[in-house]
């Protein structure tokens, strides 16, 4: 897990694993409400590749009604399919080449 401070104030944290043990995969992001759009999320996303920089690719999800997807976007996660489940709004997979 890796944590975000803000002046040692704890703000975020990113938590992860390993799809079908060898590809990372995001299994968490979050951030205080009031510490959103200040960095913290961005700083996280970029030190987990940065940790996984020997990796192809990093993989995550984010239901389509969450607004964590614009983030994992603009930061150059592209869609990798799409899971529906009876009466849940879109899975959406999304994957990051890192060019290892």
């Amino acid at each position: 897990m890796l944590v975000a401070e803000v002046d040692g104030t704890p703000v975020g944290f990113l938590r992860w694993g390993a799809l079908r043990d060898e590809v990372p995969f995001m299994h968490l992001l979050w951030v205080l409400p009031t510490a959103r759009g200040r960095g913290a999320g961005r700083a996280l996303v970029e030190a987990w590749e940065h940790a996984h920089r020997t990796q192809r690719f990093v993989l995550t999800s984010t239901s389509a009604a969450e607004q964590a997807q614009h983030l994992h976007r603009h930061l150059g996660y592209v869609d990798a399919g799409s899971l529906l489940l009876p009466g849940e709004p879109a899975e959406l997979p999304l994957r990051k080449d890192l060019g290892a």
